[in-house]
């Protein structure tokens, strides 16, 4: 009968476990925006400078910046507001900003902060800290 308890106790104990799995993922769905939802979100500038060697390169800030499945990202707003995920191949960090090897142009506008529940198609409304641009100190 002892042994039986154990059983039924580590069974018990695991259950309790596996009931906890999975309610950081239901939290951050709570919180994913939905592509007819309008928010405003502190966007920035990409801008090119100069590396040591005088070619021209793109910056984005690094918080900007996101892993997906082997692939590196970054959200751009269109001309019409709307979000969209840019796949971009990235060179060294440079005092915050990351270095754009190709897949962005210089003036687009980029959300400043990644956000995983942000999602494709999403209204866009630039929020009061939109002035900023990725800079370089070089």
């Amino acid at each position: 009968m002892k042994g039986q308890n154990k059983s039924i106790a580590v069974i018990a104990v695991l259950m309790a476990l596996l009931a906890g799995c999975g309610k950081e993922k239901q939290a951050a769905n709570n919180s994913e925006t939905k592509p007819d939802q309008a928010i405003s979100l502190p966007l920035v500038q990409t801008e090119s400078t100069l590396d040591s060697r005088g070619v021209e390169v793109i910056l984005v800030p690094k918080s900007s910046v996101f892993q997906q499945g082997g692939l590196t990202g970054v959200f751009v707003v269109g001309d019409d507001q709307k979000t969209t995920i840019r796949w971009i191949r990235t060179g060294r960090i440079d005092h915050g900003s990351v270095v754009v090897l190709g897949g962005i142009d210089k003036g687009e506008m980029v959300i400043e902060n990644y956000n995983p529940g942000l999602k494709e198609g999403v209204s866009v409304t630039k929020s009061q800290a939109v002035t900023r641009e990725a800079t370089s100190n070089e």
